[in-house]
């Protein structure tokens, strides 16, 4: 036997041993003895069905207390939808709200009527699409609410919509452009461009809208992952900014702001209407500023985060 084929017969065993354990609810003996193998080989089969993501763990039992904080969120900012995870002890892990947002997106993607679906980008987005099962819907448009070229010239490692691809069988628009030109005259250039023109149609006349939220402290991400200077960095200081969503910048009342580096960025400005979804995929002590201040704005009229980030958007 090679390798290929004793690694392929590994995964089959991890694989029975996960059906088994979590929806055959046998224990480890029980398992151990159906494979004909050790009990520690049995907890280590289990353990590998969850790390090769065989088996996927999902809360379908609806806590009536994150019900409520959902509920009161609900009325607070005039949301159409809100889904709130679990409190795992862990500040802003998405691994306790990726699976409530995967079953988000997967319930839009279940619909009949042909929808347009516009992705930001961002670390939350990407644990949704992980989180998220394969499935086909070949009636749907999947776009990309910014470019996909990062400032080194590189796809962007945050890019939901080529990840997306691999997870669902649907026609996907990536935005043939960086995500920040090196000057206006360059991004107007590229705006003129008819494929980008395209793309940025779809996008903005989407019927849902999911995107992150990014925060505008020293850990901001277009700081860190290199999409401004410093010196424009400064000048959003000077501005008062709190938060951004695909780009697009806002301050505390939730407006949006026009400042140097925007006026570079090729990406759609997200704004919730009566006809659309805008739903935020957020979590963490860090984005509360940014998560209130657009819901106050009524920039998103969604949102899926977990219980501590609710708790502290009702103070």
């Amino acid at each position: 036997m090679n390798n290929n084929d004793f690694e392929a017969n590994t995964l089959d065993d991890a694989a029975r041993a996960g059906w088994l354990y979590y929806v055959g609810g046998k224990t480890q003996d029980e398992i151990a003895k159906t494979l004909g193998v050790s009990r520690q080989r049995a907890q280590r089969l289990v353990s590998r069905a969850v790390a090769e993501k065989l088996i996927r763990l999902r809360l379908e039992h609806p806590i009536s207390e994150l019900m409520s904080l959902g509920a009161e969120l609900k009325a607070r900012f005039g949301l159409k939808r809100v889904r709130v995870a679990p409190d795992i002890g862990v500040d802003g892990n998405m691994a306790s709200v990726s699976p409530f947002a995967a079953r988000v997106v997967e319930g839009i993607l279940s619909s009949d009527e042909p929808l347009t679906i516009g992705f930001g980008t961002g670390r939350a987005l990407r644990a949704t699409i992980e989180a998220m099962s394969t499935i086909s819907c070949e009636h749907h448009k999947l776009v990309s609410l910014i470019g996909n070229i990062a400032p080194d010239g590189t796809a962007s490692f945050y890019d939901i919509i080529m990840r997306i691809a691999d997870t669902v069988r649907a026609p996907n628009y990536p935005l043939p452009a960086p995500v920040i030109a090196d000057t206006t005259a360059e991004r107007d250039l590229y705006l003129k461009l008819k494929p980008v023109r395209q793309v940025l149609d779809l996008a903005t006349k989407a019927d849902v809208h999911f995107v992150g939220i990014g925060q505008l402290d020293e850990t901001a991400p277009i700081l860190l992952d290199g999409f401004i200077s410093e010196e424009e960095w400064t000048e959003l200081q000077s501005l008062g900014v709190v938060g951004e969503i695909a780009g697009s910048i806002y301050n505390a009342e939730g407006e949006y702001i026009d400042a140097a580096f925007t006026k570079r960025m090729t990406s759609v400005r997200v704004q919730a209407s009566k006809d659309n979804f805008a739903i935020a995929i957020a979590s963490g002590s860090r984005k509360v500023p940014a998560i209130r201040a657009a819901l106050k704005g009524h920039l998103v009229n969604g949102l899926i985060t977990d219980e501590p980030t609710a708790r502290a958007l009702l103070m």
